[in-house]
């Protein structure tokens, strides 16, 4: 019933209103904070052959090399610090929650675990604040180098505002040219009880500790940089 209640917020203004053109597109640019307003050249919807990007790794693939690379996986989860709840909410070590890679494959976030910071976006694909996200998380996640930092998108919804399959995250992945950057799929709503807000563009930064140390839903790239680097060791 929760996944239900948070699923109907972001989705209010999209679905079941019966206004006036003009006063559907008010409502919208209200309630998603000037999404509409993005620049037309990220109005576009992501699109995919299925097949991926000739030669580059899928998301399956990425996450072998980056286990390999930093030890990342569920053997590798702390304990949540004393003191320390689990949950979803800031200040509590976050708790499991299961996505899909593009390949249909469900995986655990636990398998990240190991990574000094987890910058985990969730993108509605119809929203063009989340497609600028999705487009600049390649570089920004480049920028940082070799650090031990996991670099998570998840779509989900579709162009349609519908639960996402696949293919969806496929196209979000070929799209903006994610390799480094692990791209999920949830087409369940499991991650939406990360949600306190309606608001599109949610950012979930955690630390070393796996603990929840900031949200917020925005789509600026020196934002989101530096709330990386304040966490990072």
């Amino acid at each position: 019933k929760r996944r239900e209640a948070s699923r109907s917020r972001y989705a209010v203004g999209a679905r079941n209103m019966n206004f006036s053109a003009l006063s559907f597109a008010c409502v919208a640019a209200l309630l998603f904070l000037g999404c509409a307003s993005e620049p037309d050249d990220l109005a576009g919807t992501p699109t995919s052959t299925g097949s991926g990007t000739p030669g580059a790794p899928t998301t399956a693939e990425s996450l072998a090399i980056q286990q390999a690379e930093h030890g990342w996986g569920s053997g590798a989860c702390p304990p949540a610090p004393e003191g320390v709840s689990v949950g979803y909410d800031i200040g509590e070590q976050l708790g499991e929650l299961t996505v899909f890679d593009c390949e249909g494959n469900a995986v655990s976030l636990a398998e990240i675990c190991g990574a000094d910071v987890t910058w985990l976006f969730f993108a509605h694909a119809w929203c063009p604040r989340c497609k600028k996200g999705g487009a600049q998380s390649e570089a920004l996640a480049d920028g940082f180098g070799d650090a031990n930092l996991a670099e998570v998108n998840v779509v989900v919804d579709d162009a349609n505002h519908e639960p996402p399959d696949g293919a969806d995250c496929q196209a979000w992945r070929d799209s903006y040219g994610q390799h480094d950057v692990l791209t999920f799929y949830d087409p369940d709503g499991a991650t939406l009880v990360l949600w306190d807000e309606s608001y599109t563009a949610l950012n979930v930064f955690l630390d070393g500790d796996r603990v929840i140390r900031d949200k917020m839903h925005t789509d600026v790239e020196g934002q989101i940089e530096s709330t990386i680097a304040s966490l990072l060791p």
